[in-house]
């Protein structure tokens, strides 16, 4: 459900979106608008402040799957304050997410998050990540924590203590790994991973990697003797 209002050259738009699975998530912002009746003309002004508010508590998979999906999943139950600042151009968020008994699939990898517990805060141009924890499908687990900037050029690092936890798990291969690595992205958007990774158990299925891949051809024979 969404209204909105226009006054003073402001448009408020409040905004609400409720599940079956128990999400309430509610969105109030102020936006600077450009208006005017005849011609009829409606336009967001990016330089001028801004002002609103966003809160969601309850299951966070609704609203993953809503605006992301695709071939990973996020569940679990989210808690978020965020206040909205800035100008509609270069917007600025405040606040703090926390996400408990969370889980997330990969598909294409078999990666398998459970028991996610993380925490963040919103610091105008960064996210810290004060807190991150998980454990696979087995007995493996992984902690972490690091910051990354939300400016358009910024980068970022994330510090991950892996404990016999399964990086991998497809019909091509598992691995289990233990050992202590750097997740850093740069400003131009690569990312380098360091740090040293003991692989405790490896499987690579060799047939599904090479399955059979004989390609066909239609052949004509031309002027050939009866």
């Amino acid at each position: 459900q969404i209204k909105g209002q226009l006054q003073g050259g402001r448009l408020q738009l409040a905004a609400q979106l409720s599940s079956e699975q128990g999400l309430m998530s509610t969105a109030d912002v102020t936006l600077p608008v450009d208006a005017s009746a005849a011609p009829f003309k409606l336009a967001v002004v990016k330089d001028r402040p801004l002002q609103g508010d966003f809160q969601a508590e309850g299951q966070i998979q609704p609203l993953w799957d809503l605006f992301l999906g695709g071939e990973r999943t996020l569940g679990g139950k989210l808690s978020a304050k965020i206040a909205i600042g800035g100008t509609a151009g270069d917007p600025k968020l405040t606040g703090r997410a926390d996400l408990t008994d969370g889980l997330f699939d990969d598909y294409a990898t078999g990666l398998k998050l459970r028991q996610v517990s993380l925490g963040a805060a919103l610091n105008t141009d960064s996210v810290s990540i004060d807190r991150f924890s998980a454990s696979d499908s087995g007995k493996g687990k992984v902690t972490g924590s690091g910051q990354v900037s939300l400016l358009r050029d910024g980068g970022g690092d994330l510090i991950l203590n892996l404990m016999g936890f399964r990086l991998i798990d497809n019909d091509t291969a598992q691995a289990d790994a233990t050992g202590l690595v750097t997740l850093t992205r740069a400003a131009d958007g690569k990312a380098k991973l360091a740090g040293t990774l003991n692989i405790d158990r490896g499987e690579v299925n060799a047939a599904a990697r090479t399955g059979p891949n004989i390609p066909t051809m239609e052949v004509v024979e031309k002027n050939r003797p009866f």
